[in-house]
């Protein structure tokens, strides 16, 4: 993270690759999930700075072995799965891939809403997110659903 935060994106990845590579033939399957996760949201933060394709794909591919790693040692609901399907959407929706960031969206959000209750910051988040995509989608309708869905949790803080 250190290399990451100074902007030595080559260099982290480098030590990101060691991490992975340690891990895997330690067969430490979560570790090496969040190794694939760092990868992605570095990959990811690339690719929206310089629209290289390239960052791109290599994002998409390090959080789909994420994913598959993470799901094969989670518990039901696993609060760590919820993040990164909600970052991974996030990458899908600024490439304008809808249709496949929202069964991410709504994973995420079953699953912060089993864990951390209605009324969280993430839940509204990923609502947002998902108001998003329904507007995109011209699901106005569902959009405007999950706006007041966002509203009442936002008027919770309040309290």
């Amino acid at each position: 993270k250190i290399y990451e935060k100074a902007g030595l994106h080559a260099e982290c990845i480098e030590f990101y690759a060691e991490a992975l590579r340690v891990y895997k033939m330690k067969r430490k399957k979560a570790q090496a999930a969040d190794v694939y996760y760092a990868l992605a949201k570095l990959k990811s933060s690339q690719a929206l700075d310089s629209e290289c394709s390239e960052d791109y794909d290599a994002a998409v591919e390090c959080y789909d072995q994420g994913l598959k790693l993470r799901r094969q040692v989670m518990s039901l609901d696993d609060v760590e799965l919820a993040p990164m399907l909600f970052d991974y959407a996030s990458l899908l929706c600024n490439k304008r891939k809808y249709d496949d960031a929202m069964p991410l969206l709504e994973e995420a959000l079953r699953i912060q809403k089993a864990k951390m209750g209605l009324k969280d910051a993430c839940v509204a988040h990923t609502l947002l997110r998902m108001a998003e995509v329904n507007v995109f989608k011209k699901k106005f309708d569902a959009s405007l659903v999950a706006l007041e869905q966002v509203l009442f949790i936002s008027s919770s803080f309040d309290e």
